[in-house]
């Protein structure tokens, strides 16, 4: 009745019978009881495993066995070498890269986005810099911490934004942030200044009144920046466009373009082909919507293929000169910035476009595949994650809104509302004091030396590491912030996307100025189409009436501020680098199967002996305790009474009569015994 008799009555097989002791053919058990090392020395001598066999096969001699046995166990320590370098390199998250050319063939690739901004982002001819007479008192204005209230507000409100005609040095004036400055004849210039024009609207001109409180970034931008697109777009034109529905190759009309965006350093910005311009699919495949035909249908080659030109303002009589070199902008021009979603507030990525240039810029689609298992990369499949340069960026603008700049935006928030459209520092005030300067600066310091915002350089090997580049000012604030990562809520953690697609540009080129029959060409389309548009860029009127009288002007102005650009793909090949784990779990296993058939011979079913090995040697009762004691079996005669066990041993130092025929020799049976095994 004993489960343990009936399991092995049922397994049976040698390594049980060898166990019981068992030594023929019939199940009868042996004189001599089983240890551990017997049995050990039976399974080295069966099992499936190569080398070890050969150190127990019956007639070796020692040299043979002791041969055979250093080499196997050399053969161990080669293998144990070898896994513990696989499991070395498993652990340490190592990945691989593998780079695929593919050619798209007969189909057209959409275009991508395209931002237009400008560095010099606020108008100089706005009349709410000259028409408030109270910023001009009379008397000296020696400088921004001198003279009296109006003076002062003069240095930091208006005078960073006057036109350069205002401006008057001298030899021996002095000023902080203006060397040589004349501030009294600037302020005395700026308050006759009469070639002003009505910018914005009357609520935000009186923002800058001198009984208002400071402005901030953001109504600067929307009263005196380019926030009408065709002040800065005058033309564009994608040849794709002339298989949709109206035929014209005109990308200027605003179902191309996405609503206005501010960047607290470029101002007033704007996307071409981007979010909001959409294309879907019906059932029969075919497209509706403004970016059904925004493609290009050839690569580019000598030409200028068919991408699309941007015909571009530079504004150069708009120009801000001391505003512009506050922000290190030594000459105006635009920013062409060509990217995707998610890098579109990377604006400083953009090229470069100066006035009287014509520019080439040529692209290759690169795609970035990886796999999103953690740790070999710790990259997002979020689709609403953006590119982690950006994250960055954005983590200080915050953190300085917050600090220098009286926010209530919190730094360690998720992406609450839309990043584009509130850039935290646009709440930033107008006139910036020393004090915000020192404030802005210090956060600056403290990002570079690591202090807040800073993103490690390995995250694939400490889970703690993800959290601990932010300014954390206590466990709890860090423990906050775990949680809020670990749910998706916070962005502070800046991993890369999984999958991502950029334009990498294969070169630019750029002409030193426009011809004079390019220059022609472009004034005459405008005069003769858009006269209106011309009289105000020049300052000419009547161009409607007599528009050959106004070509002569406005060629000197095209020359003088406009620049060409021309966007397209130089080739329909793709470039697809996949990022996988360098060993996977898979390779991992594969690897030491591999070192243990190799090195010893095993395989996962002499894995499969050992273990029954082990459980049929501790069912047993074996152990290598004392293992080359030979354990002695239960006998029938240890529960016998005295008596008994007198007159038992009686009968054997007298044994009666032989019975049975003579066994043959080592079969000789012993007393009654029974095994744990019931065999």
């Amino acid at each position: 009745n004993n489960p343990t008799h009936r399991f092995s009555k049922m397994w049976k097989g040698p390594i049980v019978a060898a166990a019981a002791g068992e030594d023929d053919d019939d199940g009868a058990k042996g004189e001599s009881g089983a240890t551990f090392f017997s049995l050990l020395k039976d399974f080295c001598g069966s099992t499936t495993a190569h080398g070890a066999p050969r150190a127990f096969e019956e007639g070796n001699g020692k040299v043979r066995s002791g041969a055979w046995m250093i080499f196997f166990l050399a053969g161990l320590g080669m293998l144990i070498y070898q896994v513990w370098g696989s499991i070395a390199e498993f652990a340490s998250a190592g990945t691989s890269s593998t780079v695929a050319f593919a050619r798209l063939q007969g189909q057209p690739v959409a275009l991508p986005q395209v931002t237009v901004c400008h560095t010099s982002p606020v108008k100089c001819r706005c009349s709410a810099w000259y028409e408030d007479g109270r910023f001009y008192a009379e008397g000296a204005c020696p400088a921004e911490n001198a003279g009296d209230e109006s003076c002062r507000r003069f240095y930091s409100e208006k005078l960073p934004f006057v036109c350069k005609e205002n401006l008057r040095t001298c030899k021996t004036c002095s000023s902080v942030d203006y060397p040589f400055l004349d501030g009294t004849a600037a302020r005395k210039a700026a308050a006759g200044f009469v070639d002003t024009e009505q910018c914005g609207t009357p609520e935000l001109q009186a923002k800058f009144g001198f009984d208002s409180k400071t402005p901030s970034k953001l109504d600067l931008y929307q009263y005196a920046g380019y926030s009408d697109r065709s002040e800065l777009v005058v033309e564009c034109h994608s040849e794709g466009l002339l298989g949709g529905e109206d035929g014209s190759d005109d990308c200027s009309p605003n179902k191309y373009w996405d609503p206005v965006w501010y960047d607290h350093g470029y101002g007033a910005c704007h996307t071409f082909n981007g979010e909001s311009v959409t294309a879907s699919y019906d059932d029969a495949g075919v497209c509706s919507g403004p970016a059904c035909n925004l493609v290009q249908s050839r690569p580019g080659g000598h030409v200028h293929g068919s991408g699309m030109t941007l015909v571009l303002d530079v504004n150069v009589d708009q120009a801000t000169p001391i505003f512009s070199a506050d922000s290190s902008v030594h000459s105006p021009h635009l920013v062409v910035h060509v990217h995707d979603a998610k890098t579109k507030g990377l604006v400083n990525k953009g090229f470069r476009i100066y006035p009287g240039d014509e520019t080439d810029v040529r692209l290759r689609i690169k795609e970035v595949q990886m796999s999103d298992m953690y740790p070999f990369t710790n990259c997002t499949m979020d689709p609403n994650a953006i590119e982690p340069e950006l994250c960055e960026t954005e983590c200080i603008q915050k953190t300085i809104a917050e600090r220098c700049c009286d926010s209530s935006i919190d730094p360690l928030a998720g992406l609450t509302t839309d990043r584009i459209a509130s850039d935290p520092m646009l709440v930033c005030p107008l006139g910036v004091t020393e004090e915000v300067e020192q404030c802005i600066r210090q956060v600056k310091r403290d990002s570079h030396n690591g202090q807040v915002c800073k993103h490690p350089e390995n995250l694939s090997t400490a889970r703690g590491d993800r959290f601990g580049w932010y300014d954390a000012t206590s466990e709890a604030q860090k423990k906050l912030v775990e949680e809020k990562v670990l749910a998706g809520e916070s962005r502070l953690y800046c991993p890369s996307l999984c999958n991502k697609q950029t334009f990498e540009p294969v070169y630019t080129t750029s002409g030193t100025s426009l011809t004079e029959g390019a220059a022609l060409a472009i004034a005459s389309q405008l005069v003769y189409e858009k006269p209106a548009k011309v009289e105000k860029m020049t300052k000419q009127t009547g161009c409607a009436e007599s528009p050959d009288e106004c070509i002569a002007l406005t060629v000197s102005y095209v020359k003088k501020n406009f620049a060409v650009v021309h966007v397209l793909y130089d080739s329909f090949e793709i470039e697809t680098v996949q990022i996988t784990p360098a060993m996977s779990a898979f390779s991992l296993f594969g690897a030491i199967g591999g070192n243990l058939g190799m090195w010893v011979g095993v395989s996962m079913m002499t894995i499969l002996e050992s273990m029954e090995w082990l459980l049929v040697a501790a069912a047993a009762g074996l152990c290598c305790v004392g293992c080359c004691a030979a354990k002695r079996r239960p006998s029938s005669s240890d529960n016998m009474p005295p008596s008994e066990l007198r007159s038992a041993t009686i009968m054997y130092a007298q044994p009666p009569a032989m019975v049975h025929p003579p066994l043959p020799m080592g079969s000789v049976r012993g007393v009654s015994t029974s095994s744990q095994f019931g065999v």
